[in-house]
This record gives C-alpha cells, sequence and structure tokens, in this order.
C-alpha cells in the first residue's frame, strides 16, 4: 500500500499563502515550515520537505507512475517567481514604456504606486550591485 500525506495539500498550500502575506523575501522552505510550525494549527512538526517533495501518482493512460509536484510547491515557485527583482521590472510601466504618456495615462494613486516601486527596484538594485562589487 502507498503511504498517505502526514498533510493536507490544501493545508500547505493556505501556509504557503498566509506565510507570503507576513514575508515579503523569497520564500524558503525551511523557514516557511518553521513559520507554520509556530503559527498554523494542524502543521505542528511541519519540516521543508512536506512543501517541496513530488506526488506520486498512476497515470491513467500508460498505468505507469508519474511524479507531479505538490501544489504548495508551485505556488511557492509562483511567489518566488514574481517577487523577483526582473519580474518586477518587466511589469513596471515607468520603467519599460515605450511611450511616457502610458505612465501618464495612468490614475493618480497607480501613478503613485508605481513611482514608489521603482524606488524600491532601484534599491534592491544598488544592494545587490553593491554586494556583487564587493565580492569582486
Amino acid at each position: 500500500m502507498a503511504k498517505t500525506q502526514k498533510y493536507a495539500d490544501e493545508l500547505l498550500t493556505e501556509a504557503v499563502v498566509r506565510y507570503a502575506d507576513v514575508y515579503l523575501g523569497r520564500i524558503k522552505a525551511t523557514e516557511l515550515a518553521e513559520w507554520a510550525t509556530k503559527n498554523i494549527i494542524g502543521l505542528e512538526g511541519v519540516r521543508d520537505y512536506h512543501f517541496l517533495r513530488p506526488v506520486k501518482g498512476k497515470d491513467n493512460k500508460t498505468g505507469k507512475t508519474v511524479e507531479r509536484p505538490k501544489m504548495c510547491t508551485v505556488r511557492i515557485d509562483e511567489i518566488n517567481t514574481s517577487r523577483h527583482t526582473t519580474t518586477e521590472m518587466s511589469r513596471n510601466v515607468l520603467l519599460n514604456s515605450t511611450n511616457v504618456d502610458n505612465f501618464l495615462n495612468l490614475p493618480v494613486n497607480e501613478q503613485r504606486q508605481t513611482i514608489l516601486d521603482t524606488r524600491a527596484q532601484v534599491s534592491k538594485l544598488r544592494s545587490e550591485n553593491t554586494k556583487l562589487h564587493r565580492e569582486n
């Protein structure tokens, strides 16, 4: 008989989403597991591999055993990708628009938020650049 999962995938995914609301950086499974153990009922004793191990299942067409990533693993990857500096910068209208009027046509509150996001991105790039210069 196959092993059953110790923690439900829905509960693990909920932990990822709630942790992403609290922590704004890149999500690491070890830190997520520590946080979930302390803050989410039902996940006491959860470990990092509970978030990362793939689920084994049987393919209906071929009958072979296949591995697929858990929903919580997919969600962690999505969040980390969206928080990556280059992804943030590619979505920024102020930095990537070929026409300046695209930015000026935004509502005032979105213009302010875009300016604040741009400042944060430039600050992050400066700190990364400084770090790389030190390493060199």
